[in-house]
Parts: C-alpha cells; sequence; structure tokens
C-alpha cells in the first residue's frame, strides 16, 4: 500500500481526491498548507506527493525545491491552475516529476501517480518473495510456504515495507514515519507489538525467523 502526501487548499476538489485515493486503497495524508506540507515531508516517508501550487504560507514549487534540496527523491506531481509554459517550466524546474493543470480529471492524476510509483526502485507491482514468504501487492495477499496467511493492514503494510528493504536495519521512529500515519498515537511499543505479532504468524518451530530483533537499534528483515 503506497503512502502518499496530498496537499491541496480547495477543499472540494481535496474532498473528491481523497475519495478517489481511498478507492485505490492509497494511505493518504491531507494538508492544505504549504508550510504543513514541508514539516510532513520533511519528518515521514511518503511513496509519492501530490502538491498544489497556490497554498498559504509556501507554494507548492518552494516546498518542491525545499524537498530537493535535503534530498528527498520521492515523486511529486504538481497540480495547478496556471497554464502557461512559463509556469510548466517553473514547476518542472523546482523539481516535480510531473505536472498538471486543473481542472483535472482524478482518475488522470491517478494514472500519473501509478505510472511514477511503477518507474520508482522502492515501489513495484511485482511480487515480493523472501524465504518461503510471497507477497502479491496486487492481489493483497501473502503465502507462507504456498499456504495463504491472514495479515492485519498494518502487519501486512509493515511486512511488505520490509520485504522491500531486505537486510535492512530500520529503527522503531523509522518504521513509525514510512508505515503509520502521522495522525496515529503511535509509540516504540506499538511497533514492536506488531512486529511480535507478524513475527508468530510467520514463524514455525524450528524454522530461523524471518524478521529480527537487532538489539538496542530495531528490526531487519532477512532475507
Amino acid at each position: 500500500m503506497a503512502k502518499l502526501l496530498f496537499a491541496e487548499d480547495d477543499q472540494e476538489f481535496a474532498a473528491s481526491m481523497l475519495d478517489w485515493f481511498t478507492l485505490e486503497k492509497y494511505s493518504v495524508e491531507h494538508v492544505s498548507t504549504g508550510a504543513d506540507a514541508w514539516e510532513y515531508l520533511r519528518s515521514f516517508g511518503y511513496d509519492a506527493v501530490i502538491l498544489d501550487w497556490e497554498m498559504p504560507g509556501m507554494s507548492g514549487p518552494e516546498v518542491c525545491k525545499l524537498a530537493r534540496q535535503h534530498g528527498k527523491d520521492v515523486p511529486i506531481i504538481m497540480l495547478t491552475g496556471r497554464k502557461t509554459t512559463d509556469d510548466t517550466l517553473c514547476g518542472i524546474d523546482s523539481g516535480a516529476d510531473d505536472y498538471l493543470c486543473k481542472p483535472v480529471d482524478p482518475r488522470l492524476v491517478l494514472a500519473k501517480l501509478k505510472a511514477l510509483l511503477r518507474r520508482t526502485e522502492h515501489r513495484t507491482n511485482d511480487m515480493l518473495k523472501a524465504q518461503d514468504v510471497v507477497l502479491d501487492p496486487i492481489k493483497h495477499s501473502v503465502t507462507k510456504g504456498g499456504q495463504p496467511l491472514s495479515l492485519y493492514p498494518k502487519e501486512f503494510a509493515l511486512l511488505e515495507f520490509m520485504m522491500r528493504h531486505p537486510n535492512r536495519v530500520f529503527t522503531s521512529d523509522e518504521l513509525i514515519s514510512s508505515v503509520w500515519s502521522s495522525d496515529e498515537e503511535v509509540t516504540s511499543e506499538s511497533v514492536r507489538a506488531c512486529v511480535f505479532r507478524l513475527r508468530k504468524k510467520l514463524n514455525l518451530p524450528g524454522q530461523k525467523s524471518l524478521i529480527d530483533n537487532v538489539y538496542s537499534v530495531g528490526y531487519v528483515l532477512r532475507d
């Protein structure tokens, strides 16, 4: 499940887009000011960002420039009512990966979004495999040794994230910023509990654990 940041101050348009994002099973955080967009982008991890150009406090291009200056390589789509060539060039020059003029059909936004996610190495629709565990992002299914596993949504999201980043140790804070929404009250204990439940479902007696604890650091999925 891709995690999106959607910055848009037009509440009517935002509500429509949020419905579409939910329908496509994206996890979305919505903000309505440029300052909030930058704060969220600076503090949390996202798979893609959709930025409105004209927002209170800070414009979309300004947010985009800050993101690129701070090494954020997340795909960014810019939305705007401006249609001149100079405006388009300004949007692209700020670091945006794509640029759409309003009014825009939500289906076009989704199509552009899916295209960007497909081109991003850490997001792919291919099935993920680690040991005898296979995760299918499209069918939202997980099997172990060919047998289906029943996972809660957050367990699935956590497993998918770690399978996309095998052999890398993540702290609890890094997992919170990448898997959980910022409006959820999550602690390191919440992460520990989710990992415990996930490991209980994945591990078989006598079999090496797929997810290991790294003492005083965090968690790693061993591939």
